[in-house]
């Protein structure tokens, strides 16, 4: 339902602005359905993106493109007009969100999380009663980032001493 309204307002704002207003959106829509938020959030951002390809000011690469050519005396273009892009990118954003809404609930269905036998998520950071443990996860981040930190000195101290 959210695709194509979502793609038409790409064409006439940037896109990564409709992305954000309609996040909110679509994550009280998936709780209220029981469904996890990738479901409806991945069309939602392709949507947007499609819709972006139609008009200048619809994604910011579209911009950058044409301010790059502006700037160059001797581009192989000329400058971008509004509706430049439109004879390709609406019936490109049109094939591509109908795709979307006909094959997305083939290829987005809910994961299955494992689970241990009494129902409840297993979660190899988690203490005994299934709460994420954050010091677990820090002591895991911090081992990390020392090793890292390990490896990278030494292969400084390598390379200054060549």
């Amino acid at each position: 339902r959210l695709c194509y309204p979502t793609a038409a307002m790409s064409m006439g704002m940037a896109n990564t602005p409709i992305v954000a207003m309609l996040i909110s959106v679509c994550e009280g829509w998936a709780a209220r359905s029981g469904l996890s938020p990738h479901v409806l959030l991945m069309p939602l951002s392709f949507a947007s993106m499609l819709g972006g390809m139609c008009t200048l000011i619809g994604t910011s690469t579209n911009l950058v493109l044409n301010s790059q050519i502006t700037s160059d005396p001797q581009a192989p273009l000329e400058p971008f007009e509004m509706f430049t892009m439109t004879p390709v990118g609406l019936p490109t954003m049109l094939i591509g969100v109908t795709t979307m809404v006909f094959f997305g609930p083939i290829f987005l269905r809910e994961r299955q999380l494992p689970t241990n036998p009494t129902g409840r998520i297993e979660n190899t950071a988690a203490d005994g009663d299934g709460a994420l443990d954050a010091t677990a996860l820090d002591d895991d981040f911090a081992a990390a980032t020392t090793a890292f930190q390990e490896d990278l000195s030494e292969k400084l101290n390598a390379n200054m001493e060549v």
